[in-house]
This record gives C-alpha cells, structure tokens and sequence, in this order.
C-alpha cells in the first residue's frame, strides 16, 4: 500500500503501465516522467505498445 500512497501524493498516475528511458545522473538513476514513454498492455511476452505523442500530457 505504500507504493499507492508515494504514487497518489505525486500525483503519478498509476492505472496505465508505462515505460520510460532511465539516465544516470550524478550517480544515481533517474526517469524523468515527462519524458516520451511507451505504454504496455499484457506480459512481457505479449506486449503490444503504443508511444505517447506528447510528453507534456503528463
């Protein structure tokens, strides 16, 4: 349930699975959620994916 509580406090969505190109910075990873991303539906092993066209509907 912590997870759910960290994503609703951002005000990340979490309904839609997403993925996203981390980048190392300052030695850490990081993601920016803003960034161009790739929605997911299904397993891993059958995935049909669709990119977002604008990154600022985040």
């Amino acid at each position: 349930m912590a997870a759910v509580s960290f994503l609703r406090h951002y005000r990340i969505e979490h309904e839609t699975s997403r993925r996203y190109e981390p980048f190392i910075e300052d030695g850490m990873l990081c993601v920016n959620l803003r960034s161009a991303s790739v929605e997911v539906h299904g397993n891993r092993s059958q995935t049909v994916t669709t990119e977002t066209e604008d990154p600022g509907e985040l």
